[in-house]
């Protein structure tokens, strides 16, 4: 029987892909990865049911690749660890777990086994796609996709051992471009089964990795491996990371940004669970990438919760939510961009002739900018991945040492399939002010039929001279919503979201998009005080408060009686009764974030009892056992 189980080799599409040295790099040496999780037989609610234990569809019935029994699934986790220690062995960075890989691969094993004759060994589906086709089709934004196989259910182990064994399947598992990974087993009544592994890239994504994706960890100290990026010269790709930061909490409340190292040690918070980190890094020009990943720390993990915490940290969504709230004045609209740039340091940056230099400049996005200075000289920058058939706007950022001239100065443009789709001349009084970068917007459609070229042109057409920053590119205007929410193209993976509300030609300056919900919990209904008529004040209260993604939060008091302050997490309330009248005297404490978010306050009555006397009484306290 053994066999008959055959591995099954499936390659990258392309094979043009480099990687530096730096990114080889293996995890903090000084924090020991954990063993490879085993099911403890003596825990009862860890025991798994024997096999066969999935679903048993027949050849025609659907399946959902997004459910998967507890076995299979520690099956599909465990391996994914077992890759990364492989690797690891050989000097190689570990691959971060990835929900739309796996799924796709669940449903090619189901596929393999349910749609095909006994024996099928291969990689084309019964849809007559292959790995690259399979990752786009269940949400993975890249055909970047090489795939290996087992013919048949084994174990972890066994897979590993043979895949290794193997020279074509060895080669994709220790493909040091390869930065994510999905598992997929499949096993039917009969014991017929399959196993599919997707190993993939997609260019614009790094994810943090904790413990090599290991399924728990029995002590706090965990390593954290971060992808990071080489230079990638289109709109959609990233600058190499110079900072980075990390917390357990997604909006980074307290974290300090520090200069960006892809091995780090974390201690993760004290108490059994699940525990989820989050990383973000930036390049020079601003742009980040958030991205989690979660550990089970203690022994009990609940298996039947792999799915929903070890698998799904890298998801592909379609939508986001914004909770950002407009600054002030009267915007109409808003704008998003995942942001989307291009640079004078592009290697897709050339200026074909006439007189140009890079210069170093404070004020430019990225730390420089091209100096554009006699006239007929010609430059662009150019991208051949950006999205299509999307309204979009181009805003180039520039300035000029003069703008006194009325005279034609530079011509700036957006050009695709072949044609110039947008234009304009600008003169140097067009510039609200010497030596101060503007923006100046051009609307345009990418439409790449019978050119794969987007370019954004800089004509010098006078004399003077004309520093080019960037190219910004956001979506056309919508309309304005509570909260904002918006469909990305291609997806949403933890880049960036910039924001910017404008109103006819208005436009706001570029905001951060908040992409987490902000939140304020106070555990209590309301405060009651007692006090005497012209006494002393009660004692102060304390309440904790719990607050996320607001950037901390600030109290406001209803009566002059009532004061309040905040001491760390806690909100400390104190009332002053000197001068009130003997009765009960209502207010109350209102809580709002620092931020401005879409976040209703949170309101805490307070109730002041004042009485003519108040007699205080010292009661003994009698324990169960009687003493005192």
């Amino acid at each position: 029987m053994k066999r008959s189980v055959l591995p099954c080799l499936g390659m990258f599409a392309v094979a043009t892909l480099t990687l530096s040295a730096a990114a080889r790099a293996q995890s903090a040496a000084d924090v020991p990865l954990p063993p490879p999780f085993m099911p403890d037989a003596a825990n009862a609610t860890q025991a798994l049911p024997p096999p066969p234990a999935t679903v048993q569809p027949s050849a025609t019935a659907s399946f959902d690749p997004t459910t998967q029994t507890p076995d299979l699934m520690l099956d599909e986790a465990r391996t994914v660890y077992l890759v990364n220690l492989t690797r690891q062995a050989h000097g190689l960075p570990p691959l971060k777990a990835n929900w739309n890989l796996t799924v796709a691969a669940r449903w090619f094993s189901w596929d393999s086994t349910e749609n095909r004759p006994g024996g099928y060994c291969g990689h084309q589906d019964t849809n007559g796609q292959w790995p690259s086709d399979r990752g786009p089709r269940f949400g993975y934004p890249s055909s970047l996709v090489a795939e290996n196989a087992f013919c048949g259910y084994v174990t972890p182990e066994q897979g590993i051992e043979g895949w290794m064994n193997s020279p074509g399947h060895r080669d994709n598992m220790l493909n040091p471009e390869s930065r994510e990974i999905g598992l997929g087993y499949y096993r039917n009544s009969t014991g017929r089964g399959y196993i599919a592994k997707k190993l993939a890239l997609d260019h614009p994504f790094g994810g943090v990795i904790i413990a090599h994706e290991a399924i728990s960890t029995p002590t706090p100290l965990v390593s954290l491996y971060t992808q990071h990026f080489t230079a990638h010269a289109t709109l959609l790709g990233f600058g190499p990371a110079l900072q980075m930061r990390v917390s357990e909490s997604p909006c980074f409340e307290g974290a300090s940004w520090i200069t960006f190292t892809p091995t780090f040690s974390w201690t993760l918070s004290p108490g059994e669970g699940w525990k989820t980190v989050w990383s973000q890094t930036r390049d020079a020009w601003g742009r980040t990438m958030t991205t989690n990943d979660v550990i089970y720390y203690g022994a009990s993990v609940p298996l039947d919760q792999l799915d929903q915490y070890a698998l799904r940290p890298s998801q592909v969504v379609t939508t986001v939510t914004l909770f950002n709230v407009p600054p002030p004045g009267a915007w109409t609209g808003v704008q998003f961009s995942n942001s989307w740039l291009a640079d004078d340091r592009d290697a897709n940056f050339k200026v074909w002739w006439g007189s140009g230099e890079r210069v170093n400049d404070a004020l430019a996005r990225g730390g420089t900018a091209h100096r554009l200075f006699s006239r007929g000289t010609f430059a662009w920058v150019w991208d051949t991945q950006f999205i299509t058939n999307t309204p979009m706007v181009a805003y180039f950022r520039l300035k000029t040492p003069n703008n006194t001239s009325g005279a034609p100065l530079i011509r700036i443009g957006v050009e695709s399939n072949h044609t110039v789709v947008a234009s304009r001349t600008l003169r140097s009084v067009d510039f609200a002010a010497p030596n101060q970068y503007q923006v100046f917007p051009l609307k345009f459609t990418f439409d790449n039929r019978s050119d794969p070229f987007l370019k954004f042109t800089l004509s010098m057409v006078g004399d003077g001279e004309v520093y080019f920053d960037v190219v910004l590119v956001f979506t056309e205007a919508q309309p304005l919503t509570t909260p904002l929410t918006w469909v990305v193209p291609r997806g949403y993976r933890g880049r960036g979201i910039w924001v910017r509300y404008v109103n006819g030609d208005q436009v706001s300056p570029i905001y951060a998009g908040m992409v987490h919900p902000p939140s304020i919990e106070v555990a209590t209904s309301g405060m009651t005080f007692l006090a005497g008529h012209n006494g002393p004040p009660p004692p102060a209260q304390r309440r904790t408060v719990r607050a996320a993604c607001t950037g901390g939060w600030q109290v406001q008091s209803s009566a002059p009686w009532l004061t309040a302050q905040q001491d760390g997490d806690a909100l400390v309330a104190q009332v002053q009764p000197l001068g009130l009248s003997v009765g009960e005297h209502s207010a109350q404490l209102t809580l709002r974030p620092n931020q401005q978010v879409h976040l209703a306050p949170v309101v805490i009555p307070v109730r002041l009892i004042v009485a003519e006397q108040v007699h205080r009484r010292h009661l003994p306290y009698i324990a169960h056992n009687g003493a005192r």
